[in-house]
This record gives structure tokens, sequence and C-alpha cells, in this order.
């Protein structure tokens, strides 16, 4: 298959030499190839050594260092591994890498967040005003837009810029409170939508008067207000004008600057107040004044209590002969037609009285004729008014609201206004 050309020229002595010389240079070059691939000659050595006692060991199973030995023997006695040896890569790859490295973002925070991350107002006293300041922080890469502000009370104002907010920088709230008149914790927060959906929260925290307890005397429940009356003509005090203060804990009360006053300062030039501190407690007495017209109580009874403000409202009526107790009804949520409201009638002065009539006056249309009342004698002294619902009931989330007008034969007051009011439930509601 293969044409042979045979010559009868005799070799040149020099042509015969070279086939030697290039032998050994491929020894030379593949005995420095695997003394660079195994480290130094030494280690090759060792390496020949050990796969010479594995092949020893077993003749059949040939050596993986021997095989590999072969192999980078071939691939250095290869022409391309002598024209074109392996290149070194370390350097150009930590080049490329620091490259990429200059040219990444940097790495920023993974959300918008509040500073501080809750506000403790600490004890606090009733109508209390702060002023308290947050940051919202954007530490992202991104804009942070601010679409919606929302607080859980409407004792606190919020203002703050919701104009975009650049990648690592910040802007600063501000939240006027005005603290009420409560007892114990006040738990409320400030809400901050972002446009990406996300809703950043800030509690804010008060105490007020910790360890005390306000009471009405006669029954021991927590007083929020003074119901009082008068009566016109004289100086009237009794227990409705009266105030318990205790402590929990056992910490002496310190009480100070007791005044009653008329709306926020101006103190009130018919009611007057006075205080009895024994250790641990205190007892609060109002007093309407001769002074004090006939109509509506109004006013605030004021004082230092631990030097914090106290605050607790007061209402009440001044009665010129007749009293009214309660002065007014008030059915609340109406299930059923049964419910039933009844208010007394006495006369302050000890003269004997009748009803001689009794209007009703509606203040919605919707609530016509919804509402009867009777007179019944009390055994006590006086009469009752008997105020009960008639049927069928208005429709469910209809308001009842009027007032119910009583002519007596009483010469101080020949003419009696008693308001009425309540909430008719839904009919599933109802019984």
């Amino acid at each position: 298959m293969f044409a042979t050309r045979y010559t009868d020229a005799p070799a040149h002595p020099a042509a015969r030499s070279r086939p030697r010389a290039w032998v050994l240079v491929l020894l030379l070059l593949a005995a420095g190839s695997a003394i660079s691939c195994n480290g130094s000659g030494d280690d090759a050595v060792a390496a020949e050594t050990q796969a010479t006692a594995a092949n020893e060991t077993h003749p059949h199973k040939p050596s993986r260092g021997n095989a590999a030995s072969t192999r980078r023997g071939q691939r250095s006695a290869s022409p391309m591994d002598v024209s074109s040896p392996p290149r070194d890569r370390a350097p150009q790859q930590r080049a490329a890498n620091q490259i990429a490295t200059s040219k990444a973002p940097p790495i920023r925070g993974q959300a918008p967040v509040l500073e501080p991350a809750a506000i403790d107002l600490g004890v606090v006293g009733h109508q209390t005003k702060r002023s308290v300041t947050f940051e919202l922080k954007n530490p992202t890469s991104k804009t942070v837009t601010v679409t919606k502000v929302w607080s859980s009370c409407g004792c606190m104002r919020v203002m703050f810029n919701k104009a975009p907010i650049a990648p690592g920088a910040s802007r600063t709230g501000k939240i006027d409170i005005s603290l009420g008149r409560v007892y114990g914790f006040f738990n409320k927060h400030v809400d901050l939508t972002l446009q990406s959906g996300q809703k950043l929260v800030l509690p804010v925290r008060a105490e007020f008067h910790p360890n005390i307890e306000v009471l009405k005397p006669k029954d021991q429940r927590r007083l929020h207000e003074i119901v009082v009356y008068g009566v016109a003509g004289q100086a009237h005090v009794d227990e409705t004008g009266q105030v318990l203060v205790r402590s929990k804990n056992g910490t002496k009360l310190q009480i100070d600057k007791l005044r009653v006053t008329k709306g926020t300062t101006q103190i009130h030039p018919a009611m007057t107040a006075a205080v009895n501190v024994s250790g641990t407690q205190a007892m609060l007495q109002v007093t309407v004044n001769a002074t004090h017209p006939p109509g509506p109580i109004q006013g605030r009874l004021q004082f230092k209590l631990q030097g914090l403000p106290v605050v607790i409202p007061i209402r009440g009526t001044v009665y010129k002969g007749i009293r009214t107790t309660p002065d007014h009804l008030n059915f609340s949520r109406i299930d059923s037609a049964d419910a039933e409201k009844r208010v007394h009638l006495t006369a302050v002065d000890g003269k004997e009285f009748e009803v001689q009539t009794i209007d009703v006056q509606p203040r919605m249309k919707t609530a016509e004729n919804a509402l009867i009342v009777r007179v019944e004698p009390n055994p006590a002294g006086g009469f009752d008014l008997v105020a009960t619902l008639r049927k069928p009931l208005p429709p469910g989330g209809s308001r009842l609201g009027g007032m119910v007008t009583i002519m007596t034969t009483h010469p101080d007051a020949a003419e009696l206004s008693i308001q009425y009011l309540g909430f008719v439930a839904n009919s599933k509601g109802r019984r």
C-alpha cells in the first residue's frame, strides 16, 4: 500500500549524527518537564520509587502515579509543548478580579430603618405636651420614597417630608404629642409606608402616674370624672364630689396646687376644692358654692401628684326646686324593645310637687313614637320617670335621641327638660 523509495547514495556523516542530537534534546526537555510538574527532582525520584514499589506489590494493577507520570511525559515530549510551554494564568486572574471589584457598587444595608427604633416618653402626667424627632435612614443603593404617614392616635401630629430620599441619605421627622387624662400605660405608634409596600412602625410609649389609683370612695371604682349636683342659692357638699387617691406601692402621697378651674387655667368662681392627705392615701372634696347659677356645671379639678399634673373633669347640674338623678336617660346600645331606664325626681327644698304633663320630642323622624314615658311614685319620696321603647323598634343602625319635657307644680321648677339617647343595633344583634 505504501511506496518505498530506496537510494543507493551513501549517507553523509553529519546527517547520521543529527537524529542522535534531536533525541538528546527531547530527552532533556522531557526530564525538565517532569521535574517542574513534580515540584523538584527529589520529589520526582520519590514518586518514581513509590510507583515502582506499588507495581511490585500489584504487578497486574498499574499505579496511578506511574500512569500520570507517563501521561505527563508524553505531553511534555510533544512538539507543541516544546514550542508553546504552559503559561501561568494566576497573575492575569488576580488582575481581572481587581478590576471587577473596583467596578462593583458599594455594599449597603438591606432596608431603610427608623432611628430611634422606639420613642419612650417615660413617666408623664395629664395634659402633657411633648415634641420628639425621629430619623428615616436609607442605607440601600436605591432611592426610597414614603407614600403614607399615619398615627394610631389623634393625639399625635406627625410632620414628615415625603420627597424621595437618595441612597445613603436620611431625613428627620417630628411628632407633636398631646397626652390625655388616662392612667397606666400609653402605647401608640406611627407608621411610614414606603413605595415598595414596606411599612416601618415607630412605637411611642409612656406611663401615666405609675402605682397610683384614683377612685370613687363609695364603690372603689376607677374615677374618670366627677359628677356633682348643686342647689340654687345653697352651698352643696356630698359624696358625689369626693375623690379617693391611693398609692399602690406604699409611697407617701404629695399633693399640691389643688384648684378648680373653668377651662384650662381660669379659676372657677363658684366651685372650690379641699384635700386631706394621710400617708399613702388622700381624700379630695369638691364643693358647689351658693353663687353657682342654676343649670349645667362644667369645670376641672387640677392638682400636682408626686410632681406630675392630674386633671379630672367635673360636670353636673345646679337644680332649682327639683333634682333629677341621673340627669339624662342613656339607653346606650338597644338590642330589644324591653329596655328600660329610670330618672328619680326629688325636691331639693323639701316641698311637695306633682307631675302634670310629659312631652317626648324626638330629634329624628325615624324614631317618632319610639319612646314611652310614664310616672311612678318612689317609696323614698318624689317620683320616678320610667322610659321604655315601643315596638317595632326603629331600623337597625338608627340613633335614638331627643328631649323629655316635664311640667310640675313646684313653684321653682315648673318645667324640667331631660335628654334621652341611644343606638339601635342591627337586626342580627336583636333579641
